[in-house]
């Protein structure tokens, strides 16, 4: 594993006791046949056949969602899948389609790219295609006869992504960019609209507008060349913790959404959204969602129903689970940190097991399994300290209180 990507998700779980940004796969325990089981059954058999769907991670707080989502996100760009990760909280309202379009293509990232966003998504794709190519105006040829309007569920969107690329390919970064601004949901910009040709919608519009920018999304990354796109909305911050009559909106919302990926033509997508039991419960007490949550004959994911819609990390004991990922991190910074530290394997993982076991002993909390990750995590870096290993804007290993974040 890199050293540099190692130690930033050190910091992080050392500090918050929660996943990295990147990194989980190299963590995740307990969870292998699951993730296989998707692999198979939605990146090829489902993305192989142009089919979408949806999957719903629930859990308490503390369960590791968001570490399953991201395991799952790294694992999807392993296979040439593009991702988009949207971390819901107060200010993103759900039952707004045009925000969540929004924040989707803001997110959204290539198999090895580096930046988020679609502008940079756009360009990175694009010059992998010309260096594999060396015929731009091949490229151009290709994209003006094969981009229609009605290629897409928007023929906006259409119009626009075309007029991107084409601006790309031509040098003409201005149009590119407008195009872009365009394509990141300001399609009610009376100028930007005006300049590129575009009617402008109006507010009214603007749900069913973004509803199909966002499919057209969908259907522009299989398009270009990609297996397909996961999205994952993580609902960790309470934001469906709303009144009812605005909860009510959130999931009549949601049941469109739901409705509508499945009727997608041309595009391979899986949306995924990570959420607390007391919003699955929510949920489950309006019909129409309930039907769409239900799995046939009462077998779910892990009886081993992989079309189940419903993953409920509830079932597993979390707390043994921190431990065991405790453990993990440990073999892993080992085989990661060897040539460079005077300490064995079997002491490393002997420790990380005591300071787990201590914790466990004070009881099971959502606290205590996130205080297993800082306490072991912290214990790493203690270990770092006895050298002083430059690597790049780091700069030294441990230079402050792990604690002085503590939750």
């Amino acid at each position: 594993m890199d050293k540099n990507l190692f130690l930033r998700a050190l910091y992080t779980m050392a500090q918050h006791g929660t996943a990295p940004a990147e990194g989980c796969k190299y963590f995740g325990v307990g969870y292998e046949n699951v993730f296989e089981a998707i692999r198979q059954k939605y990146f090829y058999e489902h993305f192989g056949r142009n089919i979408c769907a949806q999957k719903f991670v629930v859990g308490p707080y503390g369960s590791g969602k968001t570490h399953f989502l991201r395991h799952l996100m790294e694992i999807a760009r392993d296979e040439n899948c593009v991702t988009s990760e949207i971390a819901l909280n107060r200010d993103i309202d759900f039952s707004d389609k045009l925000l969540i379009y929004s924040e989707v293509v803001r997110n959204m990232k290539a198999p090895l790219q580096q930046n988020e966003g679609l502008s940079e998504f756009l360009r990175y794709t694009l010059d992998n295609i010309i260096n594999d190519t060396k015929n731009s105006q091949y490229l151009k040829e290709k994209f003006l006869r094969d981009i229609n309007d009605g290629s897409f569920k928007s023929r906006e969107f259409g119009k626009v992504i075309k007029l991107a690329i084409i601006s790309y390919l031509n040098g003409d970064i201005s149009t590119f960019d407008s195009c872009c601004d365009y394509l990141l949901g300001n399609i009610s910009d009376s100028k930007l609209c005006r300049e590129l040709g575009i009617s402008k919608v109006t507010k009214s519009a603007q749900n069913k507008r973004a509803e199909d920018m966002l499919f057209s999304l969908f259907q522009f990354v299989y398009y270009i060349g990609y297996r397909g796109i996961i999205v994952g909305f993580d609902e960790a911050e309470q934001s469906f913790n709303v009144d009812r009559k605005k909860l009510a909106k959130i999931f009549s919302t949601l049941r469109s959404l739901l409705d509508a990926i499945v009727n997608l033509k041309d595009a391979s997508a899986l949306i995924v959204y990570a959420m607390t039991n007391d919003v699955y419960e929510e949920m489950n007490k309006y019909p129409a969602l309930q039907q769409r949550l239900s799995s046939p004959y009462e077998k779910d994911f892990f009886s081993g129903n992989v079309l189940a819609p419903v993953i409920n990390l509830t079932r597993l004991d979390s707390i043994d689970l921190s431990k065991k990922i405790a453990m993990k991190i440990s073999d892993v910074f080992y085989e990661t940190f060897k040539d460079q530290i005077n300490i064995s394997k079997d002491e490393i993982l002997k420790k990380a097991d005591e300071i787990s076991g201590e914790i466990i002993k004070r009881g099971v909390s959502s606290s205590n399994k996130r205080e297993i990750t800082k306490a072991v995590c912290t214990y790493l870096l203690e270990i770092l300290e006895e050298r002083e290993i430059n690597y790049g804007n780091l700069g030294k290993i441990y230079t402050q209180n792990i604690y002085e974040d503590e939750v």
